[in-house]
């Protein structure tokens, strides 16, 4: 009889001690915040954005996270809108709710892509979030992205066909010396075929490494490089840093490079430093004084061979100093002025027609169109 009492009270307090974990599992569940779209659809022009807001129903008790997945079948990511400064959208994206906030926001840009076409429409749902929150009622969100009505024509680019096109700037920045930065939009064609795609290159003409140069490709990456000037076709007589992404071809991004010594670059991909690795072994100091060469965009001459950019390129800009990533970050998006410190080039490519482009700096390094290349509506985001 003992033993069956306390078979019994064994049983009953295993019982209880399961309801209390039941229990507690019950509390924790119902301590979780419902986070929901404070709206169910949102709209924007091209050219223009929205803001999408996340809603908790309190504030939030720590630091949480809400995963959103995006999904549409008539708009790209990148050309035809973006997210805040999000470089590459997969498949979900996640989004920061601070603590003790009540919720957090990002932005949708309608980018134009310069066609005519229907609404496009992006969805967006909630797929998960850290354990402090849970999926509330309005999980779903549209953003119906309207067509401009007027294209700004008085944007341009420039056009360049990969076989023989490129812009002739003539002798200049003979006596540049580092730090200096480069920045340029750019918009590489989805057909190139593999190689390198050539940007600028400020002295190009002699079989030497001359001043430096901007180059990507088609894989993609972003690298900046300076020539001593003793040599060519050995890493000996150069000094480079590149950084591989994601390919981005077929729509608008900007490459930024910024040089302060052999050891001490950066590159940025829409004001976003990149990483990369260093190349090339020359540790002098860059020569620019090479008169016989010309600073050209577009086209690449060294090692015996011309390799040409094929795609579009526009707002190419060029510094004597180093910029710093905030300034990067805001120069990207904005028109310089001839007054800008430390501008020494400026091309927006903006003139309406005839083979000259005219330098907007103080220096006035005016350029002339070779080969062909044409002039087309720019759909790079600077204002």
């Amino acid at each position: 009889m003992k033993y069956v009492t306390k078979s019994l009270l064994l049983q009953s307090t295993l019982l209880v001690f399961s309801l209390n974990i039941f229990s507690c599992k019950d509390d924790e569940v119902a301590e979780k915040i419902p986070v929901a779209f404070k709206k169910s659809s949102v709209e924007a022009n091209e050219n223009a954005k929205a803001s999408v807001r996340l809603e908790l129903s309190k504030p939030a008790a720590k630091d949480e996270y809400v995963t959103l997945k995006v999904t549409s079948s008539t708009a790209t990511f990148g050309v035809d809108y973006g997210i805040d400064n999000l470089l590459f959208l997969e498949r979900n994206f996640t989004v920061l709710v601070p603590k003790d906030s009540s919720g957090a926001s990002f932005t949708i840009h309608a980018l134009a892509d310069f066609e005519a076409e229907v609404a496009e429409k992006v969805n967006f749902v909630i797929e998960g979030t850290s354990d402090g929150l849970t999926t509330g009622d309005a999980k779903t969100l549209l953003a119906t992205i309207g067509d401009v009505e007027r294209y700004p024509d008085a944007n341009r680019a420039i056009s360049f066909d990969g076989v023989d096109d490129y812009i002739d700037l003539g002798n200049i920045l003979d006596d540049l010396q580092l730090p200096v930065s480069i920045s340029v939009w750019v918009w590489i064609d989805p057909n190139v075929a593999d190689g390198s795609l050539p940007i600028f290159d400020s002295q190009d003409g002699l079989p030497l490494y001359n001043g430096f140069s901007l180059i990507t490709s088609n894989i993609s990456h972003i690298g900046v490089q300076y020539g001593d000037g003793q040599g060519e076709n050995s890493s000996v007589y150069r000094r480079a840093r590149s950084a591989e992404f994601i390919p981005v071809t077929g729509r608008w991004v900007n490459m930024t490079g910024v040089m302060r010594a052999a050891s001490d670059m950066n590159v940025y991909l829409n004001g976003v430093e990149m990483g990369g690795y260093y190349a090339g072994e020359s540790n002098s100091s860059m020569n620019s004084n090479s008169p016989n060469e010309n600073a050209k965009v577009g086209i690449l001459s060294n090692n015996g061979r011309t390799i040409h950019f094929q795609g579009k390129l526009d707002e190419l800009r060029i510094w004597n100093r180093a910029l710093t990533e905030a300034e990067i970050q805001k120069s990207i998006i904005t028109k310089a002025t001839s007054v800008d410190p430390g501008l020494v080039g400026y091309w927006d490519f903006n003139e309406a027609k005839g083979d000259n482009v005219i330098d907007k700096s103080s220096n006035k390094f005016n350029g002339v169109l070779k080969g062909g290349a044409t002039r087309v509506p720019s759909e790079a985001p600077v204002q």
